[in-house]
């Protein structure tokens, strides 16, 4: 591959130009619905025993799947913005209409490597956090500070969940492609699609890790900047990717 970040860049600054508002509602619409349907779970399901867990899970897990279909849809605006196609807020919902089951089953792979991944912590969770809380309650109660056992319970917590986080990330990046090739091809089914994005991005692992890296800057800004810079960043970065997958079909 003869291109470089720099390039990708330039051409999703480009291509954002005249239409960065369209993309920048777009682009901070989904991930605002994850949240939304993650506050959802929490709010319908707030038990910490088993049963409460289990329905959580099953739930977000349904939810995902669904908010994928809008995934797609912005991947879909998103191309053809970059290819000076028409596009629409539309394109959003356009996959609840044509063919679901395709993009479902294409992002069932991901969710089921983002689950169990997550798994080790929400065992951990309901094992060892869950009832170190009610003993620490009973202890600051008591003796009116927190326990070594304590943090210790809550940094082994925090460390399971960064890894899984890291872990779903690495097993998802062959798998990059999948939305964008979905759009694509209209006649593909979402396994081969996963199938495909695996053959596409086979040797360009390390390019893309990169071109992700390339973010950190931008991502530090957005914390001390209390995420207002995330308005403009999330964009850019999808906008970005898409340039990446350009590049890999041989388009640019």
């Amino acid at each position: 591959m003869n291109g470089s970040i720099s390039k990708w860049k330039g051409m999703a600054r480009m291509s954002l130009r005249g239409r960065f508002m369209t993309a920048m509602l777009a682009t901070i619409a989904v991930p605002l619905m994850n949240i939304l349907a993650g506050t959802l779970a929490g709010t319908l399901f707030p038990g910490s025993d088993l049963l409460s867990i289990i329905l959580g899970e099953v739930f977000s897990f349904a939810i995902t799947l669904v908010m994928c279909i809008f995934s797609v849809g912005m991947c879909r605006m998103l191309l053809r913005m970059a290819r000076r196609e028409e596009y629409s807020y539309g394109d959003l919902l356009y996959y609840f209409r044509n063919q679901p089951d395709r993009v479902i089953a294409a992002s069932l792979v991901m969710a089921l490597i983002a689950w169990v991944t997550s798994l080790p912590s929400v065992i951990y969770d309901y094992v060892t956090v869950t009832p170190a809380v009610t003993e620490e309650l009973e202890h600051v109660t008591s003796a009116g500070v927190i326990s070594e056992a304590f943090l210790k319970t809550q940094m082994i917590f925090l460390l399971l969940n960064l890894a899984g986080l890291v872990l779903n990330i690495i097993l998802t990046i062959p798998f990059a492609m999948t939305y964008y090739i979905l759009v694509d091809d209209e006649e593909i089914g979402g396994l081969d699609a996963v199938r495909q994005s695996y053959r596409m991005m086979k040797g360009r692992f390390g390019k893309y890790i990169l071109l992700q890296l390339s973010f950190i800057p931008w991502m530090l800004l957005v914390a001390v900047t209390y995420f207002l810079v995330m308005l403009w960043v999330v964009p850019y970065m999808e906008m970005t990717n898409v340039m990446f997958y350009r590049e890999l079909r041989g388009e640019i």
